[in-house]
């Protein structure tokens, strides 16, 4: 799992390219993103987090449809099925999403990664932003509503505040009060009225 996560290709032997992605601070392996090595306990969260990445890595390579969607939202390189190891880009991508921990200010709702749930909401969130870019007049009453800055176009996360507006987007279609021809109709009539009314 490691070694395909990080393309080592052990037939010809460890190689050079192979210990300089073990021992290189920009690999991701044994060093944080700011060059610092891990600590124990950021290894075992490193290993804990690994098989929930690549299990989401090989959902997007033998599911096209949930692949545009994480792109759409997420940005990174397109996953396919040809895709043999992810990109540094993709790879903390998908650690950074199936890393995400529960909330304990929330105590009636657990935000703690799960794939089946966070598959039903990438595609909610994915259907939300491409119903807001398709309705110029729609995206500019969400962002100035909700102070988000999704573009017009691409993903979620060419926002200038991308972390804030796309977990906004999760948030807003985790509701079990949404549905998006709802959403999008209340979002219209507030619109035509200019005011800042709305709710989810």
């Amino acid at each position: 799992m490691l070694f395909q996560f990080y393309s080592f290709r052990l037939l010809d032997g460890l190689t050079s390219r192979d210990l300089k992605v073990l021992g290189d601070p920009s690999s991701g392996i044994l060093y944080e993103d700011n060059g610092s090595a891990r600590s124990e306990l950021q290894l075992a969260d490193f290993f804990r987090i690994l098989p929930k990445a690549y299990d989401l890595f090989n959902v997007l390579k033998t599911n096209s449809a949930h692949a545009k969607q994480f792109q759409h939202i997420f940005g990174g390189d397109q996953v396919s099925s040809t895709t043999q190891s992810p990109t540094a880009v993709v790879r903390k991508l998908l650690f950074d999403v199936t890393g995400t921990p529960d909330d304990p200010d929330t105590r009636r709702v657990n935000e703690a990664y799960d794939q089946r749930k966070f598959l039903v909401a990438l595609q909610k969130a994915d259907q939300l932003l491409t119903a807001l870019q398709r309705n110029a007049k729609r995206l500019g009453t969400f962002n100035r509503l909700f102070l988000t800055n999704l573009p017009k176009d691409g993903s979620a996360s060419d926002s200038l505040t991308a972390k804030d507006d796309i977990k906004f987007l999760f948030d807003t279609v985790g509701s079990p009060r949404y549905n998006l021809s709802g959403y999008l109709r209340i979002l219209d009539l507030n619109y035509r009225r200019g005011d800042e009314n709305f709710r989810r």
